[in-house]
């Protein structure tokens, strides 16, 4: 496979002769931005009952914390789906409402939480008493000062400080569950601007020797040379190893991506493995006649 032709459109002036790296514009439409804030509140909101009354009545702890995790992965995943839908090309946009949402979703669950545990221990309030702040003022010390719920076998309820440290785990999870969603949810993808529409990344098309990486890279990076990923060595080591990642618009066929991951391969105590891909070489553009000549040499 020939270097790829230096007056090709996808050169840019720093790497004259070698890949441009792929870009996103960025974009983010007003009603996707719109449509993924409204879905990820209403998420928040209706989900916060159904963690808060789980929390409440579940008392196993390992199964709370998958409640905890799994609110704030929905929350998140519900946003950045329905910003995907809509086209927002923008990590920034559908990360940072990611966050806000998981922000909103612990403040939310708060309201649920304290009407079940005052209905709970036979106090029982109003839900329009826990949409008074002052009430919530007064509550929520009170709950800190007594507890709720106590460790194994104790009598005694867990109150102050460690109570206050769980807490902060729990708003903590939620939020970072929610960002990590958002962020898993634009990971590796790629838009066609020309025609509108989200390109098919297709994962581990090859594999190449781990060693031969920095070779690989400046072949690709600095020459534009593609001839490499069919003649670099295959890998040496079954638990490490580079891998291939292809891009490209099934529309228009204008937008055509390549990168590579370097995978890292480990075996758990139950003989299972556990491949952990990081962007070795983030996606660079490459021309419509090379990326169907190199998918026809790999066989993808």
């Amino acid at each position: 496979m020939a270097p790829t032709n230096t007056s090709d459109p996808y050169r840019s002036a720093e790497t004259p002769s070698g890949l441009r790296p792929y870009v996103s514009s960025g974009r983010t439409p007003i009603l996707g931005l719109v449509s993924g804030l409204c879905a990820g509140t209403l998420a928040a909101i209706g989900l916060s009952v159904l963690y808060a009354y789980g929390t409440l009545y579940i008392p196993i702890v390992q199964i709370e914390f998958l409640l905890t995790v799994a609110f704030g992965a929905l929350v998140g995943a519900s946003s950045a789906t329905v910003m995907h839908r809509f086209m927002v090309r923008s990590r920034a946009v559908v990360v940072g409402t990611a966050f806000l949402l998981g922000v909103l979703a612990w403040a939310a669950s708060w309201l649920p939480w304290i009407y079940g545990t005052f209905q709970r221990f036979e106090a029982p309030i109003s839900p329009a008493d826990v949409l008074n702040p002052f009430f919530l003022v007064g509550a929520i010390p009170q709950i800190y000062g007594t507890g709720t719920w106590s460790i194994g076998h104790s009598s005694e309820a867990v109150s102050g400080p460690l109570l206050g440290a769980v807490w902060l785990v729990e708003a903590l999870t939620i939020v970072v569950c929610s960002t990590a969603t958002g962020l898993a949810t634009m990971k590796d993808q790629v838009f066609c601007e020309p025609c509108g529409s989200w390109c098919t990344v297709l994962e581990d098309r090859a594999r190449y020797d781990a060693g031969a990486g920095e070779s690989v890279r400046a072949a690709l990076r600095e020459r534009g040379d593609l001839s490499v990923l069919t003649s670099a060595p295959r890998p040496s080591a079954k638990d490490r190893w580079l891998s291939l990642k292809l891009g490209f618009c099934t529309g228009c066929g204008e937008t055509n991506v390549l990168a590579l991951d370097e995978v890292k391969q480990t075996v758990d105590k139950q003989g299972h493995a556990h491949a952990s891909p990081k962007a070795y070489l983030a996606f660079h553009c490459v021309s419509r006649g090379d990326m169907a000549e190199l998918r026809r040499a790999l066989g993808a």
